[in-house]
Order: C-alpha cells, then sequence, then structure tokens
C-alpha cells in the first residue's frame, strides 16, 4: 500500500512538473503576444498620424489647388478684358486715322484752293 502511495505521488508529482511546465510556457506566449500586441498598437498609432499628416497634407492641397484655380481664373478675365481693350483701341485708331485722313484731304483741298484765290488776287 504504501508502494501504490509512492507511485500514486509520483505520478502527481510528474502531473505538477507538466502543468508547471505548460503553464510556464503559456506565461511565455501571453509575454510575448502581450509584446506582439504593444508593437501592434504602437505601428496603429503611427499609422494613425501618418493619416492625419496625410489628411492635412491633402488639406492643404486642395486650398492651395482652389486658390490657384482662383487666381488662373482672374488672369484669364484680365487677359480678356485687355483684348477687349486692345480691340477698343484698335477701332479708335481706326477712326482717328480715318479722321486725320479726312483733315489731311482737307488741309491740301484748303491749300489748293488758297492757292488759286492767291493766283487770281494777283
Amino acid at each position: 500500500e504504501k508502494s501504490a502511495s509512492t507511485a500514486k505521488l509520483a505520478e502527481m508529482e510528474s502531473k505538477l512538473d507538466a502543468a508547471t511546465n505548460s503553464m510556464s510556457q503559456l506565461t511565455e506566449q501571453v509575454s510575448s503576444l502581450e509584446n506582439a500586441n504593444k508593437d501592434l498598437e504602437k505601428q496603429l498609432r503611427e499609422t494613425g498620424e501618418e493619416l492625419e499628416k496625410t489628411k492635412s497634407d491633402i488639406a492643404s492641397t486642395s486650398a492651395e489647388k482652389t486658390q490657384l484655380s482662383e487666381e488662373v481664373t482672374k488672369l484669364l478675365n484680365a487677359k480678356k478684358e485687355a483684348e477687349d481693350n486692345a480691340t477698343s483701341l484698335e477701332s479708335k485708331l481706326e477712326a482717328a486715322n480715318s479722321t486725320n485722313t479726312q483733315l489731311s484731304d482737307q488741309v491740301t483741298s484748303l491749300e489748293s484752293a488758297y492757292g488759286e484765290a492767291s493766283e487770281q488776287l494777283r
């Protein structure tokens, strides 16, 4: 009976050692998983920060694009206005040239008439 108890005790000690080894392995695995979880949390936090920076960059780029688009529109409007002014000035120049030609013809005609009148008076 004593040997049966000793054998039972030895068997229980063996099971206790096995359970202790399993517990130790599980503790190491849990520790490893906790460290992996911390690394993942750090990566997630860094990725979140990068995402926020990217969103900010996109917002800035979008604002710059809008501003540049408005400036391009203003420049195109200014160009159209300048073209319209140039066309108007060309029309006025043509009218002035026509008037100048008419005045020149009138001066020539008056000079001719003056010359004829001077000849008649002599």
